[in-house]
């Protein structure tokens, strides 16, 4: 949890009680007139008495300035008129804060524009280390925040318990200062007293689609990996990866193509176990590799391998009529059929879903008989035997099938 310093709704003190029964000069009493004026709202008598030659810098019992209430009350008349009687625009009042502490609090631009026009520095610091900036950050005004960025504000500053400007905007829930801060600072991993970066609590209070933002993004282009690596992550149903019996998927995918042939009045494929091997080898060899295609790295067709083999690769299929060569399918999927990821605050939700062996085997016909080729080979009067074999990719969870005919 990040700690802050309890937040009152503050006002400058106005208050005019001497509590002095001592005779007060003209210039006092001149004082006391102008502040009573400001709290009035009495803009004339304002004007008059500074005429008259009432200090503009004079303070009341709490150490607010005329400057400080005008301010405060967006007064940009009075404001000016104080700043070119001569009113000090960095003087601070009570709880240190100067005149652009207050404006920026109460998101008076036009003050805030009058008071930097008067060479009012743009981070003083108050009692709690707080620049405008972040008392304009921790109130959400952002066009107080952009114009004080624009000036020069530096947004690396941080108050007395570690807190930047983008923590302070986090943590009142304001997207718009957010994404303004965050398009100007260089870095979002500044780290406050109690450990939490502006990227860490933006995560954990359920803000990942703030810092999606185009804008964001680009001047933060390693954000993406950066909130990966904060998440703490969760993996549900994981070991529910299924033990697949390969020799019985293959006994199915060669029993499913029969089922196929039976259908259209085609002879049925007679198991045969040196091209199941021959399927097998190529599998593996898919599946260690991680090719995926009729020719293995070696340059060896499905034929070649067979030969390899010692297969006979000639046959005859009618009067002088012979064919050369297998014919094979290749289908390759993953065990993993997706998953699901849940963002949740600080956490990473991750459910596995997973085929079943039965649902593999299907996968693997419909994608066959679905592509031209393949289906061919499947209802291709010419063959006679078929072996099937299978793999499984340690690395990648894919399930590697070859099917070859003869």
């Amino acid at each position: 949890m990040l700690t802050f310093a309890c937040q009152q709704s503050h006002q400058p003190q106005t208050g005019n009680d001497r509590r002095s029964s001592a005779p007060r000069h003209s210039g006092e009493a001149l004082d006391d007139r102008l502040l009573e004026a400001l709290q009035a709202n009495a803009h004339a008598q304002v004007y008059k008495l500074l005429r008259r030659g009432a200090d503009p810098n004079a303070v009341n019992r709490f150490g607010d300035t005329a400057l400080i209430w005008a301010a405060s009350q967006g007064q940009a008349d009075i404001v000016q008129a104080l700043l070119e009687a001569g009113a000090d625009p960095d003087k601070y009042g009570s709880y240190r804060r100067t005149p652009l502490h207050w404006a920026a609090s109460a998101n008076h631009l036009g003050v805030a524009q009058l008071l930097i026009h008067g060479k009012a520095r743009v981070d003083a610091v108050s009692e709690k280390l707080r620049t405008p900036l972040l008392v304009a950050a921790h109130k959400g005004n952002t066009e107080m925040v952009t114009y004080l960025l624009e000036q020069g504000a530096d947004p690396r500053l941080s108050d007395q318990y570690g807190n930047n400007a983008l923590i302070l905007a986090i943590e009142g829930g304001f997207r718009e200062t957010f994404t303004t801060l965050a398009t100007h600072s260089d870095s979002l991993s500044h780290r406050n007293s109690a450990g939490e970066s502006a990227l860490s609590l933006a995560l954990k209070k359920g803000y990942r689609h703030w810092l999606s933002e185009p804008d964001l993004q680009n001047r933060h282009p390693q954000l993406e990996d950066q909130m990966e690596r904060l998440y703490e992550v969760v993996e549900l149903n994981r070991e529910a990866r299924p033990d697949l019996d390969l020799a019985a998927m293959e006994k199915r995918i060669h029993e499913e193509v029969n089922r196929i042939r039976e259908e259209r009045g085609l002879p049925l494929l007679k198991w045969e176990r040196k091209l199941s091997e021959i399927a097998r080898e190529h599998s593996r060899d898919m599946a260690d590799h991680t090719f995926f295609n009729h020719v293995n790295p070696r340059g060896e067709n499905p034929t070649q391998r067979a030969m390899r083999h010692g297969f006979p690769t000639r046959k005859k299929v009618g009067r002088g009529r012979f064919v050369e060569g297998l014919g094979e399918n290749i289908f390759m999927i993953s065990v993993s059929a997706g998953r699901g990821v849940v963002y949740d605050r600080g956490e990473k939700t991750i459910t596995h879903r997973w085929h079943t062996q039965a649902g593999l085997v299907e996968r693997a016909i419909q994608g066959w008989m679905n592509s031209k080729g393949h289906r061919e080979n499947i209802l291709n009067r010419d063959y006679r035997k078929s072996g099937v074999g299978l793999a499984i990719s340690d690395q990648e969870g894919g399930v590697y099938f070859t099917q070859n005919f003869f």
